[in-house]
């Protein structure tokens, strides 16, 4: 049980995919303080692998850094779906690729200090190509494929790809 006691939550804005609170908290030592958090859903990754031993990525805009990333496919959780069941929709929207066989490695709250929503990262081994991309109206997805030497060569500024380079340096010897 927490001794942090939230005593007014007050909704300041709400949108597709977050909702932005104001609260009031109570402290430990009895002090009152406000904050703000954003409420979000959850988002799952995939470093995905094809069966020719190259790591999928996507090169996608993304608005927050305002500019051409290069990243692990990712996506929110939809209400009532498990993580297991949305990283493989991802996958297969944004690559048009199938995994089979997925293995959770981590989940991780991206910024807790302000957001409540965690990321849950997947590995999956010789994904394969089964349809084309099924992306919605407003995503533009090109899809990479790198070897191993260039991933590991490569200066992502992504976080969640940045871990999961870092897990696969410890599974390839």
């Amino acid at each position: 049980m927490s001794k942090y006691k939230i005593i007014e939550e007050k909704l300041k804005y709400s949108g597709k995919i977050s909702k932005f609170y104001s609260q009031k908290i109570l402290l430990p030592n009895k002090k009152k303080i406000d904050i703000d958090i954003l409420k979000q859903q959850d988002a799952v990754a995939i470093l995905a692998i094809t069966e020719e031993k190259k790591i999928l990525l996507v090169k996608q805009h993304r608005f927050g850094a305002n500019k051409e990333m290069v990243e692990i496919p990712a996506g929110y959780v939809d209400e009532n779906e498990s993580y297991q069941s949305a990283v493989k929709r991802e996958l297969l929207e944004e690559t048009g690729y199938e995994a089979k066989k997925i293995k959770k490695i981590f989940a991780v709250y991206t910024s807790p200090g302000i957001a409540t929503s965690k990321l849950i990262l997947f590995f999956s081994e010789n994904v394969k190509k089964i349809s084309k991309q099924n992306l919605d109206e407003d995503e533009f997805v090109e899809i990479l494929e790198l070897s191993f030497k260039e991933f590991f060569e490569n200066n992502f500024e992504d976080s969640k790809t940045l871990l999961a380079r870092e897990f696969l340096k410890n599974i390839v010897k």
